[in-house]
């Protein structure tokens, strides 16, 4: 049965985050984990905060090193993912590289960081879900 709430069914589906490991990234996973799927927490920072909460909550969970601009870091992932869990059921996306521009508003950050910012959102959702 699924969960209205969370969207998840309660058994122990493979649910894989990618994104921030901080913040709202560690408020998806930890939400996820307590409402019983099987954790994925993969961002290109260490996640390891947000494992040892899930763990500490009795929750299962892996964490990925995770560059959402590669290909071969998202097969990376998925390979950890199902050799972990045996599959993926869910992934959510999460990616985004707000916290790193500098320049106040847009039109005064810089065209390398405002590249590299939107090619992390548009490309990380794709690039994953081929996997």
């Amino acid at each position: 049965m699924v969960d209205g709430h969370h969207g998840i069914n309660r058994s122990r589906q493979g649910c894989h985050h990618h994104g921030r490991c901080a913040r709202a990234g560690a408020g998806i996973c930890t939400k996820l984990s307590a409402a019983g799927a099987l954790v994925v927490a993969a961002d290109i920072n260490d996640c390891s905060a947000t494992l040892d909460f899930i763990k500490a909550e009795n929750g299962k969970a892996i964490g990925v090193v995770l560059d959402v601009r590669r290909v071969e870091s998202a097969s990376d992932m998925t390979g950890a993912a199902t050799r972990a869990f045996g599959r993926v059921d869910a992934l959510i996306n999460n990616a985004a590289l707000y916290g790193a521009l500098r320049g106040g508003r847009f039109d005064a950050i810089a065209e390398a960081d405002w590249d590299a910012a939107m090619a992390a959102m548009s490309k990380a959702f794709g690039i994953a879900a081929r996997r």
